[in-house]
């Protein structure tokens, strides 16, 4: 009898994870066996439960400590002898039929990588978590040709990875988009929304929401000085930069405001609104259900407020960096 050979390798970074771990490795077992040839669990220093859930599930534990998360991926790459790897966040689950349908798109020899965003809950789900799933998610859950694909879910061909040098190890954040514009130079990545995970950790509220979308654009504008920022991702690089314009002349005018009586509080308010009036619009011309709109508006300021504050405190840091080296170099020998 022929055995199919098992044609990936799963790794999945941790620190601290025994919340989530096991019904991720649970789901693997359920409906990823028959393809998967080994799980990696790459571990940044857990002092919780995780290693012995880890090796409750036979996966192979891999101590990482004081990394970014982009360099345990690294680590478990190389460690895998499959032609394709698959990465995996710990608090996500696969559903049935996740690993075939991935492994069917590298039969393309012109394919490089494939995945899709991750889903929420199915059970249990805020309404901000559902307008967030709506607003990602591709038009029609379409499969599509795309520049990059979230790392909590992203298959990757081995000898491309390689070839690249895997992710950037000093990004903390956008270490997916930066891997995904290299391989894109080497060939197709796909959004097959039958590549599908559940993601148990999407912010609930608002305020979750708001530090995450900070925390994950703390590196965004770095890709600008490595030269791989499509001209898709530059809107809304230039909506937050906008966005914290405006919001300094609101609040100016809030300031100035009980001293002379100004227009600036007029003119920040619709300036912070363009872009989630802008981004809104266009959302639900693309995927209807227009019923939505209140919720994905409010999803949108908050989203491009938190975006600004990034961008400021990138300012913040860029400057404190440039004046740290300038007095380095002002140092007699």
């Amino acid at each position: 009898m022929n055995v199919k050979p098992k044609l990936a390798t799963v790794i999945i970074p941790t620190l601290n994870e025994e919340e989530y771990l096991d019904a991720c490795l649970s789901s693997l077992k359920a409906h990823g066996a028959q393809s998967i040839d080994a799980v990696i669990v790459v571990d940044a220093g857990s002092t919780d439960a995780t290693k012995a859930i880890a090796e409750k599930h036979e996966a192979l534990f891999l101590p990482h400590p004081r990394s970014t998360i982009a360099a345990q991926r690294n680590a478990g790459a190389r460690q895998a002898t499959t032609p394709v790897l698959a990465f995996l966040d710990a608090d996500c689950t696969i559903t049935e039929g996740w690993a075939e349908a991935a492994l069917a798109e590298f039969a393309d020899d012109v394919v490089v990588g494939a995945g899709a965003p991750p889903d929420i809950p199915d059970l249990d789900n805020t309404w901000v978590q559902r307008t967030w799933s709506f607003i990602k998610r591709e038009p029609r859950g379409a499969r599509q040709t795309v520049k990059w694909l979230a790392s909590a879910n992203v298959w990757v061909r081995k000898s491309t990875f390689d070839e690249i040098g895997g992710f950037n190890e000093e990004f903390e954040t956008c270490e997916d988009a930066d891997l995904g514009y290299r391989l894109s130079e080497r060939g197709t990545l796909v959004s097959n929304p039958d590549v599908r995970v559940q993601h148990h950790r999407e912010p609930r509220s608002l305020r979750e929401f708001y530090g995450k979308e900070i925390w994950h654009g703390k590196n965004s504008f770095d890709g600008l000085w490595s030269g791989r920022m499509s001209a898709a991702e530059l809107p809304s690089l230039i909506t937050a930069v906008t966005s914290a314009g405006f919001t300094f002349i609101f609040i100016t005018g809030l300031v100035v405001w009980p001293f002379h009586n100004s227009f600036l509080v007029l003119i920040g308010l619709i300036g912070v609104s363009l872009a989630p009036l802008a981004y809104t619009l266009r959302a639900h011309v693309n995927k209807g259900q227009a019923a939505q709109a209140p919720q994905v508006l409010a999803i949108y300021y908050v989203y491009f407020t938190a975006r600004a504050d990034a961008f400021l405190r990138w300012c913040l840091r860029s400057l404190m960096h440039l004046l740290s080296g300038a007095n380095h170099e002002k140092k007699p020998n």
